[in-house]
């Protein structure tokens, strides 16, 4: 049996073999203490924060196992109150979690926490090749199409991207997916552009099939999955060159990496495509093969579960 232990309404739902546990913090005390200690393995963490400070108080008192897949930087832009609190909290927390943690695995190179001694492989992210691929669907406008696809707040880079297209109306089409508390304001303040909201995952294919290129302005990421689902469909990238992007996305070959916080450079970018259109196909069929030989899902998952249950004696 799998237990997975996670924030939300508070519930407890069973399907087949797996376990899933929803409240508050202080819920989880009490669902921890509904599983057998004595049967289980291992326990799998995915956070610096809270979360991995409770597990390491079980691994600790009933001697589990503790493995980490870490997937983001666990850095914050510190713009409020509540961002230099966490980045305080995280400082205290991360060296505990990483100190009781038998492995850690990455999902890129440059979030490895090197100032820490600790056992760890990197693994990257794979996309399903049989869901996101090349099809044939009619463009959602004569223009360059750009799409975004993400949460709609302000540490995705956003405002840098809705500046950058400003001169550009008449040459390209932006098109973003996704929700968030920002969604509402964008809607009134740019009309052009087309939001989707948030769509499904089995939705995304056809929609990015639809636009020429996917856009992701990021101030902080670690490998997203969004860049390997577009260039799985054949569609060249214009991304941040932040962490772990430029170990997926090679300047001028898939895509054009750009620095954070930068309209400018993404205007750049963007004009590239729309003064040599024929980079579209050619990166975008680049891309694809990138993605075929370094992430299939499939491939990764075997990477990922060798390298979090391979761990070396001490």
């Amino acid at each position: 049996k799998i237990h997975i232990i996670c924030r939300g309404k508070k519930k407890i739902v069973q399907k087949n073999n797996l376990i899933f546990y929803s409240g508050r913090l202080i819920d989880w005390f009490s669902f921890f203490g509904k599983i057998d200690k004595k049967r289980t393995s291992h326990i799998f963490l995915t956070d610096f924060f809270l979360g991995g400070l409770i597990s390491t108080y079980y691994s600790k008192k009933y001697n589990i196992p503790m493995i980490y897949r870490c997937g983001g930087p666990w850095k914050y832009d510190l713009n409020s109150l509540t961002n230099i609190i966490k980045s305080l909290v995280i400082g205290i927390t991360k060296p505990i979690v990483i100190g009781n943690c038998k492995k850690i695995v990455y999902n890129s190179k440059s979030i490895i926490q090197r100032k820490y001694e600790h056992q760890y492989d990197v693994v990257y992210n794979g996309v399903n090749l049989e869901l996101f691929k090349p099809r044939n669907t009619e463009k959602i406008s004569s223009k360059l199409n750009l799409i975004y696809i993400g949460r709609i707040f302000h540490e995705k880079g956003i405002d840098y991207l809705l500046d950058s297209i400003k001169g550009l109306g008449n040459q390209v089409h932006l098109s973003m997916v996704g929700s968030g508390k920002d969604l509402k304001k964008y809607q009134k303040e740019y009309p052009q552009v087309k939001f989707y909201g948030r769509i499904k995952k089995e939705g995304l294919p056809e929609i990015i099939n639809q636009h020429d290129i996917v856009v992701l302005p990021s101030l902080v990421e670690s490998f997203p999955n969004v860049l390997l689902e577009g260039m799985a469909c054949g569609k060249p990238v214009i991304a941040t060159n932040v962490f772990g992007i430029p170990e997926m996305v090679e300047e001028g070959v898939n895509g054009f990496l750009v620095p954070p916080k930068n309209s400018d450079a993404l205007r750049k970018a963007i004009k590239k495509f729309v003064e040599n259109p024929g980079l579209v196909m050619t990166m975008g069929k680049t891309a694809g093969e990138i993605v075929k030989e370094k992430f299939e899902k499939n491939k990764q998952m075997d990477k990922l579960y060798l390298a979090l249950f391979t761990i070396k004696s001490n």
